[in-house]
């Protein structure tokens, strides 16, 4: 794990204990959201990590800018990680948040990646399947795409099951490679 990821994970575990104790859990996905979409912006991103710009000014501008939009938690948050001159966590603390959030709830998600688009009742025993596999509530996000050939590819935590005819052509190309 990178120390980047290990410096949000310690934020994260703070501000998700925080906002489960105060019951904004959910709120503050969506306004980790709104923080992640202004840092995504190059002259947002410079609010949060400008060198140059003082700590005091970078402070004042977020909150003349977000103090109605998000809650004084996040707002914390937010101050926090400018005072220690770590604004560049943001994306990791917006997606690891998510994650964890999620966790705490006993929900996994999972990538579902196919040749065709899948039918409802074809996701719906997908869901069935990977849920009692998992022991959790599952949440599918489906993809489509062509180059698969056929089958399907699975991405669930840190499982990936590929049963794509291209993941076999690409096990059978490199079987007789091995052989020669």
């Amino acid at each position: 794990m990178s120390k980047e990821n290990l410096l949000a994970n310690k934020y994260i575990k703070a501000f998700l204990d925080l906002a489960q104790q105060q019951g904004k859990a959910d709120q503050l996905t969506e306004e980790l959201n709104l923080i992640d979409g202004l840092y995504q912006d190059p002259r947002g991103r410079d609010v949060f990590i400008n060198p140059f710009l003082a700590t005091k000014q970078k402070v004042e501008l977020i909150r003349k800018v977000l103090a109605k939009k998000i809650s004084a938690l996040t707002l914390a948050l937010i101050e926090l990680l400018i005072n220690k001159r770590r604004g560049e966590l943001i994306p990791a603390i917006n997606q690891g948040y998510k994650q964890a959030w999620l966790k705490r709830q006993g929900i996994q998600k999972a990538k579902v990646t196919t040749a065709t688009p899948l039918t409802d009742k074809q996701l719906a025993a997908l869901n069935k399947n990977l849920s009692s596999l998992t022991g959790k509530k599952v949440i599918l996000e489906q993809k489509a795409d062509v180059a698969l050939g056929a089958g399907a590819r699975i991405e669930i935590g840190d499982w990936l099951l590929d049963g794509s005819i291209k993941a076999r052509f690409a096990q059978l190309r490199k079987s007789i490679l091995a052989e020669n």
